[in-house]
C-alpha cells in the first residue's frame, strides 16, 4: 500500500495539502500519510486530515462551482466562515485546535457528508507525538527554535494499531523510529553547534540516541505498560 506524504496539520493549509496531493496522483495510491518524523497531537492530526479528505472530494466531486478549487477550502489557518475580526474568539489560530470550529462549520456547511466510500483515507505518525509539539517559552529563542528537531520532554504517543475509531484514518503507525535524533540542532543561535536544550551536541539524523528513547518511553501517552 502507498500513502502519499502530506505533511502535517502545521505545515500546509488544507487546500495546499490537497492540491499537492492531487496533483502527485494521490487518487492512484491508498490515501496519504501526516504526521511523519513530527510530534503533532493524534486528535488534531485526525480532524485536519478529515478536512484535507474532503477538500480532495469538494474539489473533484462536490459542485460544479468548486470543481479544481481546492483554493476555496477552509482550513486551520483561516477559515471564510470565521468573522476574522482579530477578536478573541472570533479566528482560527493553527495552534488551537479549540478555534478549529470555524473551519468544521464552513466544511458543514459547504460540503455536507460526502459519501464515506468516495472519500480518501490517511495514516497518522504517532511514534513520538504523546506530548503534542513543544512550545518553548516566549521570547526564549530569537529566531526559530526548531521545534521539530529533537524537542524536548516528548513522549510516544498511540500504538500501532488498524483500530483507530476514526472512519478515515487506516492505522496509526511508529514511521519515524522511536529514538532516532531528527539531526544537530541550535535553536538557530548564530554559530552556535550546541543543542541548548540538551546542553550537547545532537547526534547525527538517524543515529540512535539512547537518552531520548529513554525520555519518549517515560513521557508515552497513553503510558507504556511493563510486562508481567
Amino acid at each position: 500500500m502507498v500513502y502519499l506524504d502530506a505533511g502535517n496539520s502545521h505545515w500546509q493549509s488544507v487546500g495546499n495539502a490537497a492540491k499537492r496531493l492531487l496533483d502527485a496522483g494521490v487518487e492512484h495510491a491508498q490515501g496519504f500519510s501526516l504526521n511523519v518524523s513530527n510530534f503533532f497531537a493524534t486528535g488534531p492530526s485526525d480532524r485536519y486530515g478529515t478536512w484535507v479528505s474532503d477538500c480532495l472530494w469538494f474539489a473533484t466531486k462536490g459542485p460544479d462551482y468548486a470543481r479544481g478549487h481546492t483554493d476555496y477550502c477552509a482550513s486551520q489557518y483561516y477559515s471564510p466562515a470565521a468573522p476574522n475580526d482579530g477578536q478573541p474568539g472570533d479566528s482560527v489560530d493553527a495552534d488551537d485546535p479549540s478555534t478549529w470550529h470555524w473551519t468544521d462549520d464552513w466544511f458543514r456547511q459547504n460540503v455536507g457528508t460526502p459519501p464515506l466510500d468516495q472519500l480518501t483515507h490517511f495514516v497518522v505518525d504517532t511514534g513520538r507525538n504523546g506530548q503534542g509539539a513543544w512550545t518553548p517559552p516566549p521570547g526564549k529563542y530569537g529566531g526559530d527554535p526548531q521545534i521539530w528537531c529533537n524537542p524536548p520532554g516528548r513522549g510516544i504517543g498511540d500504538r500501532p494499531t488498524a483500530a483507530t475509531g476514526v472512519p478515515l484514518v487506516d492505522a496509526y503507525l511508529w514511521i519515524k523510529t522511536v529514538g532516532q535524533s531528527d539531526g544537530a540542532c541550535n535553536r538557530n543561535i548564530p554559530g552556535g553547534t550546541v543543542d541548548p536544550e540538551y546542553g550537547t551536541v545532537d547526534p547525527a539524523a538517524g543515529t540512535w540516541w539512547p537518552a531520548q528513547a529513554m525520555t519518549l518511553v517515560q513521557n508515552a501517552n497513553p503510558p507504556l505498560t511493563p510486562p508481567h
